[in-house]
């Protein structure tokens, strides 16, 4: 089988993006922000000519625009007073109009000459020099036919020229690991107008759309996401229902799975959006899904040691289950409706038999399986070796991981590349699980497990998505403001999905192996 390997961001970036845009004339027309504009203040001798906002324009820019607009406005207002500029636009002699125009004139060229004035103390000339620094140039304008002066930015050696080495150094901090959300939602408020939220219509400038057309796309990821979570349901259909406790859990997993395919879909609305710091949760969320697949497939691989298989004519009891099952959730499907006025529910989806299941906020009792809560993978691997495990599963107890330990389950499968049902025998090396991912193993075992020291690919990313949770990130630009914002989110999912591809690797050798021996 020949694994395909993803194109790097920078690598589509540099060969694809960058190009297009270099060999483009008005490359800056791909940044527009129809969602937004520039207002002028009223009364205004110099207006803004250059009104629209830009994704990834330069949030020092901006305010030095602001400032140009602002100390024009001041040169002019030495020579208007306030009620010269009331009565500007109702001037109704001819020589009141001309006189009006010839101090406008003066103005404009008065400030054109202090663009070319090299002064400490000449603010014009400074800020246009550091304007220039970025590959932006700005100009004044007067016409004949023009009410009011005007000054206009000219980003295209911007967007050509130093926008390219500016969002390349952005993937390289991605690439070495400087990824945590709130340093990409730093970088992406450098890059960007700051605004203050409220009422917008988010329109998706040119280059996101560009972006989506090289290969950098929510959709597309979500869409091979979706493709991963559907082989794991059906590589775990193949080892299901073989135990009565497998009975209790094969809802769960299938209530699992249904979340995953949720979550993905409201990742993919983020595409429409223009802001993606929810994203984050989502993925978060996924993470600990797949923790708890994962999980639910070691209590499935122990209560085969413990518990008595079902046999094909032990239909009596699989009914008496799968009753209490559909029984149970039917009646929470009922509460519900009857109720409906004050309950409220998360999601609704339907498994492989038709068993409804909800996500509810409040409102249902029914008796669950009892849990029992572990914190750590040492603590799960002493209570196997104690025996403690098989007891719960004896009683048809649940065992409940905290999310941390669930983030260390996935690293221990991607590290020692082996399911439980291949390790469940061998107390040994289950009591090596370790919440730092770095077991003692000997050089023998190590061969024989092909452990990969020090990687905790999925403790890393979960650490780093979990900042986004707990850490207050300010979103100060407008929806697509910034591609950085993007790319730093489709950089989170692409690991995302690195770590689902790998877990369903690991699984899909097993389930090909059990299909050949039956």
């Amino acid at each position: 089988m020949v694994i395909m390997v993803d194109k790097s961001l920078g690598e589509i970036i540099q060969k694809k993006t960058i190009p297009w845009l270099q060999s483009v004339r008005t490359p800056h027309k791909y940044f527009v922000l129809n969602s937004l504009t520039l207002r002028n203040p009223p009364r205004a001798l110099v207006r803004f000519g250059t009104r629209n906002v830009y994704t990834d324009f330069p949030r020092v820019a901006w305010i030095i625009y602001n400032e140009l607009h602002r100390y024009c406005n001041f040169i002019a207002s030495q020579w208007f007073s306030e009620e010269d500029k009331l009565q500007l636009n109702n001037l109704e002699s001819a020589d009141d109009k001309e006189n009006s125009r010839r101090k406008l004139n003066w103005i404009v060229q008065h400030i054109k000459n202090e663009k070319k004035t090299d002064h400490p103390l000449n603010t014009i000339y400074q800020y246009t020099t550091y304007l220039e620094k970025l590959g932006i140039t700005w100009s004044i304008h007067f016409r004949s036919w023009d009410k009011r002066p005007f000054i206009k930015l000219n980003a295209n050696r911007y967007y050509k020229q130093i926008w390219p080495k500016k969002i390349l150094s952005f993937i390289s901090c991605l690439e070495s690991g400087n990824d945590n959300p709130m340093a990409i939602y730093k970088m992406a408020g450098d890059m960007s107008v700051e605004y203050p939220l409220g009422d917008t219509t988010a329109v998706q400038p040119n280059i996101f759309r560009l972006l989506s057309e090289n290969g950098i796309s929510i959709i597309m990821e979500v869409e091979k996401l979706k493709k991963l979570v559907t082989k794991l349901a059906n590589i775990f259909s193949i080892v299901n229902e073989t135990t009565v406790y497998d009975l209790f859990l094969q809802p769960e997993i299938s209530a699992i799975l249904n979340d995953m395919h949720e979550t993905l879909n409201e990742i993919r609305i983020l595409e429409y959006g223009g802001h993606f710091l929810s994203g984050y949760f989502a993925l978060r969320h996924l993470l600990i899904d797949l923790g708890n697949v994962l999980l639910i497939d070691f209590l499935s691989s122990l209560s085969k040691e413990v518990l008595p298989p079902l046999y094909p004519d032990d239909f009596e009891k699989r009914r008496e289950i799968i009753e209490h099952n559909f029984e149970q959730s039917i009646w929470e499907l009922e509460e519900y409706l009857d109720n409906f006025n004050s309950r409220w529910i998360q999601s609704l989806a339907v498994d492989n038999v038709g068993i409804p299941h909800l996500k509810i906020f409040n409102g249902c009792t029914m008796p669950e399986l009892e849990y029992k809560e572990i914190s750590r993978l040492e603590h799960l691997a002493n209570r196997y070796k104690n025996g403690g495990i098989r007891e719960d599963i004896q009683n048809l107890r649940r065992i409940k991981l905290r999310d941390s330990a669930l983030v260390d389950l996935i690293d221990w499968v991607i590290n020692s590349q082996r399911v439980f049902s291949d390790v469940i025998t061998d107390v040994q090396l289950l009591s090596k699980l370790s919440s730092n991912n770095s077991p003692n193993l000997s050089s023998n075992e190590k061969k024989k497990s092909k452990f990969i020291l020090n990687a905790s690919l999925a403790k890393n990313e979960y650490g780093k998505l979990n900042e986004a949770v707990h850490r207050p990130i300010l979103v100060d630009f407008p929806p697509y403001g910034s591609t950085i914002e993007y790319l730093g989110f489709v950089h989170h999912l692409r690991i995302v999905r690195n770590i689902f591809e790998k877990i369903v690797r690991i699984y899909g050798r097993k389930s090909k192996t059990k299909a050949h021996s039956i």
